[in-house]
């Protein structure tokens, strides 16, 4: 389903007055050469055996790998337990360390102020009469934990399917689907108690049941150095299934859409993209994974997308600059069918710069298959990406969990690249959680243009430096 472009002041108020969205112009989706990289090495995270094969990296929830200049921090879940672990080369990981003794599941990672660790995730059947509770934990930079609790002291939280959770400043961000509702909070990092409700950002039609899934939410400064009012967005699943006999619907609905934070947190939030529209199957039509990422210092915003439409598979990525009034999403095919893809963006040494992996799943029977990395940039008026490398193997047998984009000193010359964690075959009859490495030339792009690229850089409570990474920087 294609129609025109829409300057954004004009999908904003056409959405505001539907809440239904518009669906971006997509070209026929095509298939880029994939590359094979050769001296990329992977470093076990943790091993286990699975002979369920299930995943212990959800493609459809939240961000489960979050990095600083200190070292990376991951968790997954296996066997019912969330763990984490941290890196601060890239290459030796700490040994996992459950983050909750009761069941739990779903689990999404940030950092916020200087260095510190926010997880949300579900728990099962703790908390009140409901289940699949939403739970947050902080970790300090110094490595001291809070202790776990549940994150409002009503309903809101409970019967709760996927997680997703951002952080700016001393804030984290939480979003979180329970079938028919998409809900967001925000506190402080280091909050220790419940907060007394949330919000739900989606309104109810009156003619459709809906089932949302695959929540995501990313934040950006608004504009450049000031922390106040940040650009929050949130994308999602939403599959439509309309009350017979009422004639106000004419069949299934399917896709997904985006929405962005008004400044009354009390109200729905507009839709500002989105591809739902009508189906003709709903036994050939799914979501796949959804990913969503922003560079918080020029308001760069990232959407890849997966699914099944009526048997036909698809990939895409989306790229637009939130700050921009009258930009529009732009798309590239990554894939002419389904996979798990996930995206990430940072402001590098050399700019901003982002970075899609994947798992080509369609050409496996059980989902472990070929998983890529590729790293690019976006900018302006592009309407295309620019690619800065090749495709790179990292595995023949993979799940794609979360790119990366991160980069330490191996010596004078060379810098060890970590572009991404994933889940993989190991020696029979084991499995590997593991994060994926490249040795590089140091890229000597020169001291980084500004002092606190990276939004965990921020210091707490305070605004951005003046040269913190401006969107018209080279």
């Amino acid at each position: 389903m294609t129609t025109a472009w829409i300057p954004r002041a004009a999908l904003l108020c056409s959405c505001l007055l539907l809440l239904g969205g518009c669906s971006p112009e997509r070209d026929t989706p095509s298939e880029a050469p994939l590359g094979e990289t050769t001296q990329a090495l992977t470093n076990s995270i943790s091993t286990y055996t699975n002979p369920s094969l299930t995943p212990v990296l959800s493609s459809a929830g939240g961000r489960q790998t979050v990095w600083d200049p200190a070292g990376l921090h991951t968790v997954w879940t296996h066997a019912g337990i969330v763990y984490y672990a941290t890196s601060r080369d890239g290459a030796i990981w700490t040994p996992p360390m459950a983050v909750d003794s009761n069941a739990a599941l779903a689990p999404s990672i940030t950092l916020y102020g200087n260095g510190n660790v926010g997880i949300v995730y579900l728990r099962a059947g703790a908390g009140g009469p409901g289940n699949h509770h939403v739970y947050y934990r902080s970790r300090s930079r110094t490595g001291v934990w809070s202790a776990p609790f549940k994150v409002t002291s009503d309903y809101t939280s409970e019967y709760v399917q996927s997680t997703s959770i951002d952080g700016l400043g001393d804030l984290v961000y939480l979003a979180w689907s329970s079938k028919n509702y998409i809900n967001y909070l925000s506190f402080p990092g280091a909050q220790a108690s419940p907060l007394a409700t949330s919000y739900t950002i989606n309104l109810s039609m009156m003619c459709s049941s809906y089932t949302l899934s695959h929540p995501a939410i990313a934040v950006a400064l608004n504009d450049v150095g000031a922390l106040p009012n940040p650009i929050i967005r949130i994308a999602w699943y939403q599959y439509g299934k309309p009350y017979f006999p009422t004639g106000c619907t004419s069949g299934y609905s399917f896709g997904w859409k985006l929405a962005q934070k008004p400044e009354d947190q009390n109200d729905y939030w507009p839709v500002i993209a989105s591809t739902a529209g009508e189906i003709l199957s709903t036994t050939t039509t799914t979501p796949v994974s959804l990913s969503l990422t922003a560079n918080k210092t020029t308001g760069d915003y990232y959407l890849a997308t997966s699914e099944v439409v009526d048997g036909v598979g698809s990939t895409w990525l989306g790229f637009e600059n939130a700050r921009n009034p009258s930009d529009t999403w732009r798309w590239v095919s990554l894939l002419p069918r389904a996979s798990l893809v996930d995206v990430a963006a940072e402001f590098t040494s050399c700019g901003p710069q982002f970075r899609v992996a994947h798992s080509d799943v369609t050409v496996s029977a059980d989902g472990y298959s070929p998983s890529f990395s590729r790293t690019g940039t976006w900018e302006g008026a592009a309407t295309t990406p620019t690619w800065i490398d090749s495709h790179a193997l990292m595995s023949a047998q993979g799940r794609v969990g979360d790119a990366v984009i991160w980069q330490t000193p191996v010596d004078a010359a060379n810098v060890r690249d970590v572009s991404a964690v994933f889940e993989g075959r190991a020696a029979s009859p084991f499995f590997s959680l593991m994060s994926f490495h490249d040795t590089k030339p140091n890229p000597n792009c020169g001291p980084p243009s500004c002092t606190a690229c990276h939004a965990m850089g921020v210091a707490p409570s305070k605004a951005l430096p003046s040269r913190a990474c401006p969107r018209s920087q080279p």
